[in-house]
């Protein structure tokens, strides 16, 4: 396997005092936009595979890109991710002067990191100031809601925090996976802990629920309510799920698949898979006839490769209404919706959110349940990490503060050869 070295600052090629920029992607931009931006030729569309040229629709606003130029302003290389694990990379061959188009994984650290804070203003701006990284304070943000009120919390107090955090250009990449916390408030503390689901739970033990086995089945009345999201169609057949980062067997590289794919017949109605405003409707690029929908909370929806769309941009659409049919069109080897679910511009994977047996209407229904018991389950790591902080409230360690480190150059993995 090679490694190749991506030069940030300090070089000893010709590109010694090359600039680094750290930008976003402008929503609404294309990517012919940022070509035009760059004086760079339209021509490398052509050098493009038609199969990769679906993944330029995948580039979300407010992505985070880096870029680096020479000290004339040209553009020597920029990576530009598409989900959490591959990235776009335009790089220049100097010595043809041509530009160069390659989908390549995202090649990044992980580093398991503590921190204590002590409160003068609030936890969000105090963990900023220590740490200098908002994904950190927006992460704590979220696991002290309804569990912490940060009203009653005093000048003094303070935050234990056990955080594993990916970097990229030693910068911190994606939200950090939180392990534990503690907050210590007029002498006494309250703990959180975080399972391998992301859930955040007050004790080193969580409630599971269980079906008690060889007892029989009671026939009952129950609620059903309205899901948050139904399937875009009915008569489900999954033909391709979602991944960040797959090795294709043919291709003999990797590609991300961005969405959940579901197999059937030409002109299959669509479903809303909830109610919001249609934001996009039309074509796009190698997933033909398109439609996305804006829903609460920062959910995007994406319906692509259909041969009719029923709706117009701007309208708003109820759960369960037919936005559109089946279809094959964009780069497609037959009839099938490619069905995607962006969270804050993130792409996401749909079958975490959308329940497959869920139910579109509030009804009473009658209905056979099991008898379903709880227990306590203990946290895997939650004691080692619950002395761990408590040893860290009295010998507070030094935080890590990411403006601290050094600009230099990393190495990054080729992608693997064939077999």
């Amino acid at each position: 396997m090679r490694n190749f070295v991506l030069l940030i600052i300090f070089s000893i090629s010709t590109l010694f005092g090359a600039i680094s920029i750290d930008s976003q992607w402008s929503s609404g931009t294309t990517f012919t936009d940022y070509l035009r931006d760059n004086n760079i030729s339209l021509n490398i569309m052509e050098n493009i595979e038609a199969e990769d040229k679906k993944f330029l629709s995948e580039i979300q606003g407010q992505t985070k890109i880096f870029e680096l130029y020479s000290k004339d302003g040209k553009l020597l290389q920029s990576l530009i991710p598409i989900g959490r694990e591959m990235q776009i990379q335009i790089s220049l061959d100097e010595l043809n002067d041509e530009y160069q188009f390659d989908i390549i994984p995202i090649i990044y650290g992980v580093r398991e990191l503590e921190a204590v804070i002590t409160i003068t203003t609030n936890p969000h701006y105090d963990i900023i100031k220590n740490t200098h990284n908002k994904k950190l304070a927006t992460t704590i943000d979220r696991l002290f809601r309804y569990r912490i009120n940060c009203k009653k919390l005093r000048k003094g107090d303070r935050i234990a925090i056990i955080y594993m955090q990916r970097e990229r250009l030693n910068r911190p990449f994606l939200a950090p996976e939180v392990k534990a916390i503690a907050i210590e408030t007029r002498k006494k503390k309250k703990f959180i802990f975080v399972d391998k689901d992301g859930r955040a739970h007050s004790d080193v033990y969580k409630d599971i629920s269980y079906v008690e086995k060889g007892k029989k089945k009671e026939r009952c009345y129950i609620q059903v309510d309205r899901q948050k999201f139904i399937m875009p169609l009915r008569n489900v057949r999954i033909t391709s799920t979602f991944s960040y980062k797959r090795w294709h067997p043919i291709l003999h590289r990797y590609r991300p698949h961005l969405g959940t794919d579901f197999g059937a017949r030409r002109g299959t109605p669509l479903l809303a898979v909830a109610s919001g405003k249609v934001i996009y409707a039309g074509w796009m690029g190698g997933y033909g006839r398109v439609v996305k929908i804006q829903h609460a909370s920062g959910y995007v929806s994406l319906y692509a490769h259909q041969s009719r769309i029923k709706v117009k941009r701007g309208q708003r659409v109820k759960i369960g209404n037919v936005i559109g049919y089946v279809g094959s069109t964009g780069r497609s080897t037959g009839p099938h919706l490619h069905f995607g679910l962006y969270k804050n511009h993130k792409a996401i994977n749909p079958l975490r959110v959308i329940n497959r047996k869920s139910i579109s209407r509030s009804k009473i229904i009658t209905k056979i349940i099991d008898i379903v018991k709880s227990k306590k389950v203990l946290i895997k790591g939650a004691k080692k990490s619950k002395k761990r902080l408590l040893k860290m409230l009295e010998n507070p360690p030094k935080t890590f503060d990411w403006n601290n480190i050094e600009n230099n150059f990393m190495y990054i993995k080729d992608r693997p050869k064939a077999n």
